[in-house]
């Protein structure tokens, strides 16, 4: 199988050749073999170069959530590939946060109302049985909170709001 997606804004392809419970993947020219097992229906552990790797997914549609060792990414399925969606979006002037993955509000670290600083952490969101930092990717106020802790929610709900001091 070949793949083409986005990672880090470069475009990379990747050849995938499965032998038994190993693989070999290309990844633009690097070549790395691959061995996983498969824990549960949606944990594995990978095995590269001698390196265990922690692997955690779920699928919501086209959209693919991965928690690499504790690294999260979002994939979005393309006609051709997989897309990496950036971790930060740039926006105008005000920010809604969304989960970026169902879960379970952990902690809410700020109030409404609060003065926020970029890179500070606001949600802690539990997910594939790992912790979540959302942080503002903004300096700001906090206009809104629409979640509480203990609540349940789905992925691309909006869990905050923040007006941008401009």
């Amino acid at each position: 199988m070949e793949y083409e997606f986005l990672f880090e804004e470069k475009d990379c392809k990747i050849k995938h050749l499965k032998r038994g419970n190993e693989s070999v993947f290309q990844i633009n020219d690097k070549s790395y073999s691959v061995q996983y097992d498969l824990i549960s229906e949606n944990f594995l552990l990978l095995k590269i170069e001698n390196k265990i790797y922690k692997v955690y997914f779920a699928e919501n549609e086209d959209i693919r959530y991965i928690n690499v060792n504790g690294e999260f990414f979002i994939l979005r399925q393309k006609e051709k590939g997989l897309k990496k969606l950036p971790k930060e979006e740039k926006l105008a002037e005000d920010q809604t946060i969304c989960a970026p993955m169902p879960g379970n509000i952990v902690k809410i670290n700020v109030k409404e109302g609060e003065t926020v600083e970029k890179n500070q952490s606001l949600i802690i969101l539990e997910a594939m049985k790992m912790e979540n930092i959302l942080v503002s990717p903004i300096k700001g106020k906090v206009e809104r909170i629409y979640v509480s802790s203990s609540q349940l929610v789905n992925a691309n709900q909006p869990l905050l709001e923040i007006k941008s001091f401009s």
